[in-house]
């Protein structure tokens, strides 16, 4: 019984040290709803994200399905055609017959005219080509027609899946109110209880800390600006979208962006994740692709001497590399690429980049 004695000469005070059961139960409820709050946070991201490139998937099928119909449209007008052109010179072959196409074609060694003959095989042949340029226009058609069906289908699971999102995100905004609401107020007794001396037991403590980061991570999204490490210090000298070719002088389109490096540059790591691939990619050179988790993607080319490979997981700004050197001449210097991913939809990174920190003098 020595605490008691020790709690009495500490005076009245002391015995404020401990919590009320209403205050363990407020900081009990403040845990479970920051933890809750904290999923509903990555949830909200992960959705709206995924709602994103649904439309994109839905935008790049209507291409599809236009390009599908236009084909069908085309392969149909040069059917007919080819079809009309068949009939016209196997009407002209059956009167260069002289009493049916089967006298042509297996009786031309009789005494016949050269010059009948040998207008009527110069027919046949052009009839062989019309009927085998007809079945390639049937076969185009049919592969055409299924693209189409098939892009139909798709599309219409795409909606579902994107009304199936929407309800999803309206309960996910729902309950994120909700807990809230119910973070707040159990915060606020638990913050009562601090002022008034309580302490509330370790193991407690650490949960409802733990929970707190916890939030505040999942709030910090990917997405969020000036959120990416910037993999070298340069300047976009590329941007995302539709350009033009310095070099080729085409115009052309870019998935990604391209940043000023310095050959043998530490190239590193965006954001924290595992990296799913490591490899030479035709235009792009030695890249290594990091899975960032929630549908997310990063692309980082042009490196040498890579230092991560599969299945390891690297931290935001890790080194990944070095810039190469490169091998063919864009305009544009030596670069280090950066592409970012949700799903199969390209997102512009340059806005999310960290700004540029200038180098220290001397």
């Amino acid at each position: 019984m020595r605490w008691v004695a020790a709690l009495a000469l500490l005076g009245p005070a002391a015995a404020w040290a401990g919590p009320t059961g209403h205050e363990v139960a407020a900081a009990r409820r403040a845990t479970a709803a920051l933890r809750g709050l904290a999923a509903l946070e990555r949830g909200g991201v992960q959705l709206g994200e995924a709602g994103r490139s649904l439309a994109y998937a839905r935008s790049v099928l209507a291409y599809e399905r236009s390009e599908s119909v236009r084909k069908l449209s085309a392969y149909e007008v040069r059917r007919l055609a080819r079809r009309q052109s068949a009939r016209r010179r196997g009407r002209a072959l059956y009167k260069l017959s002289r009493g049916g196409v089967l006298r042509v074609l297996f009786d031309e060694d009789r005494a016949d005219t050269s010059a009948r003959i040998t207008k009527a095989r110069t027919v046949r042949a052009l009839v062989r080509h019309d009927l085998a340029e007809l079945a390639v226009y049937r076969a185009a058609e049919r592969r055409a027609g299924a693209a189409l069906a098939a892009s139909v289908r798709t599309s219409q699971a795409l909606s579902a899946l994107a009304t199936f999102a929407d309800l999803q995100a309206d309960l996910v905004e729902g309950g994120r109110e909700g807990l809230a609401r119910a973070a707040a107020e159990a915060e606020t007794a638990v913050r009562r209880a601090a002022a008034r001396g309580a302490r509330l037991p370790p193991g407690l403590r650490r949960s409802l800390a733990r929970e707190r980061r916890s939030l505040r991570r999942a709030r910090r999204s990917l997405l969020r600006p000036r959120g990416l490490v910037r993999p070298v210090r340069g300047r976009v000298v590329g941007r995302f979208g539709p350009y033009r070719d310095k070099v080729l002088r085409v115009e052309a389109e870019r998935a990604g962006i391209e940043l000023a490096a310095r050959p043998g540059e530490v190239v590193r790591a965006v954001a924290a994740g595992k990296v799913v691939f490591t490899g030479e990619i035709p235009g792009f050179g030695l890249v290594a692709v990091i899975d960032h988790g929630d549908g997310f993607l990063s692309v980082t080319g042009r490196l040498m001497g890579l230092v991560v490979a599969p299945e390891a997981q690297v931290a935001a700004g890790g080194p990944l590399g070095r810039a190469a050197p490169k091998t063919e001449d864009d305009g544009l210097g030596t670069t280090v690429y950066l592409e970012l991913r949700h799903g199969t939809r390209p997102i512009d990174p340059a806005p999310l980049l960290a700004r540029r920190r200038r180098r220290a003098a001397g």
